[in-house]
């Protein structure tokens, strides 16, 4: 019987060769590179882009470590040509630059080093300082390996990890030092069969790759007819509910996988009838390193979480609703682990007086993020997806870092640790209002990300 997977290769095969014989096969061409994605299924989930490139006229080549040449065969298939290997080690002739001194890539050390050992902070590393001179070294060769790369004829560069290791310091390479060549990045979309894409034009305060450029964001909320805002933001809002009711929203991490419905009764049983400020904190996955795109007030996400929760309980008599991520359950279960909840731990060493004040929901919960946010007055997030989501159905959200959402009009951003305590607790008096145009600004955010940057 023919594996369903292998018969998706064979068609790949068949549409690539079609369209690059009606472009001229054997004519040269500009090049677009492309890394080597983990896996046949990842590489045939982007499929659509290798063609649109293609179609384009241009040929496609693959940047790749040496544990990925065994994926050479299946990319030959995908009308690849020609590959370049990256290697650990420098054997040859290689470039004599010191390419940590040309532009910092520091930055992506640490986040690499926090996804590879699942942990919050590097400080918990005995060994941090070998650890970091290692990859010091391994990320200096390959970029020397990097630059035998003959750049005359490539066109672009895609990226879609590149806040990591390879993918952050080749970034910083190309954009340094090969400023003809555009720079793109590609993600998997909000919604099943769909990728995200966007161009980065800076390094300067990078944006998130679900970021809009903010000129089309701009352009999109300026362009709006008086009288068509309200519209707007209903059909957005009814957009995004759908997208949870039917487990569709970032499925593949499974942000809305576990939930069975948009608005869940049983929430509002579990709510305190106190008259006080309900606060709902959504924590990050602590080893998640979106923090390479924009800057936190605090030193890492388990210190956010840990110092919003204690300043709470001690200066308001507010209550707090605690969602634990879903992906943290999702996606080491993908890789054979089970989640130990670091939340949990922290919420259960709490005097009872204070966990009395708490309602905390496994990521697994059937309450979905939507009915959160519909029944607390306020959200904490540092720059996690729900920030907009609230926005949009009329919450504030103070946010505790940038990168991705500062800059489009909705919600607060203190610049420091204290303006972040005294926005929480002017929250907690119920003395922020929230503005029209902040909910505005949201479904503008979203609705550009959805209609000019997802294919």
């Amino acid at each position: 019987m023919i594996n369903s997977k292998h018969l998706n290769i064979l068609k790949a095969f068949l549409i690539i060769l079609r369209i690059k014989f009606k472009k001229n096969i054997f004519r040269k061409k500009k090049i677009v590179l492309f890394p080597c994605e983990p896996g046949i299924n990842y590489s045939l989930s982007i499929l659509p882009l290798y063609l649109a490139v293609y179609k384009a006229d241009f040929n496609i080549e693959i940047f790749l470590s040496i544990r990925d040449i065994k994926y050479i065969p299946i990319y030959l298939l995908l009308g690849v040509h020609r590959f370049h290997v990256l290697l650990p080690a420098i054997f040859g002739f290689s470039s004599l630059k010191n390419y940590k001194k040309l532009f910092d890539y520091h930055k992506y050390l640490i986040p690499s080093i926090l996804r590879f050992y699942l942990i919050d902070s590097i400080e918990s590393l005995d060994n941090k300082e070998k650890i970091i001179e290692s990859l010091e070294l391994k990320v200096s060769n390959l970029l020397k390996n990097f630059s035998r790369i003959n750049f005359a004829n490539i066109k672009a560069l895609f990226l879609s990890d590149y806040v990591y290791i390879p993918q952050g310091p080749i970034l910083e390479y190309v954009y340094n030092l090969h400023k003809n060549v555009d720079i793109y990045t590609f993600n998997l979309g909000h919604i099943s069969d769909t990728l995200v894409i966007n161009k980065i034009e800076s390094l300067i305060d990078n944006r998130h790759p679900y970021s809009p450029p903010l000129n089309l964001y701009l352009n999109n909320l300026n362009s709006i007819k008086s009288g068509e805002e309200e519209k707007i933001i209903i059909k957005t809002r009814e957009s995004l509910k759908s997208f949870y009711t039917n487990k569709d929203w970032f499925n593949y991490v499974g942000t809305s996988f576990y939930q069975t419905t948009t608005i869940d009764k049983n929430y509002s049983s579990l709510l305190s009838k106190k008259n006080n400020t309900h606060f709902a904190i959504f924590p990050h996955i602590y080893w998640d390193a979106s923090v390479a795109a924009g800057k936190d007030l605090f030193k890492n996400y388990r210190d956010w979480f840990e110092s919003t929760v204690r300043y709470i309980l001690k200066n308001t008599n507010s209550q707090i609703t605690i969602k634990d991520h879903p992906s943290n359950v999702f996606k080491l279960k993908n890789i054979g682990l089970n989640y130990s909840s670091p939340i949990y731990s922290f919420i259960s060493q709490l005097p009872n007086e204070e966990k009395e004040r708490i309602i905390y929901l496994t990521p697994d919960s059937k309450i979905s993020t939507l009915s959160v946010i519909e029944k607390c007055d306020y959200v904490l997030t540092v720059r996690g997806t729900v920030g907009v989501e609230a926005c949009l159905f009329q919450r504030n959200v103070i946010f505790a870092g940038t990168g991705r959402f500062n800059n489009y009009n909705f919600g607060l951003f203190p610049k420091s640790v204290q303006e972040y305590y005294e926005l929480i607790k002017q929250a907690s008096e119920n003395i922020i209002p929230i503005e029209k145009e902040n909910v505005l600004s949201a479904a503008v955010y979203l609705d550009t990300l959805w209609n000019n940057m997802t294919f």
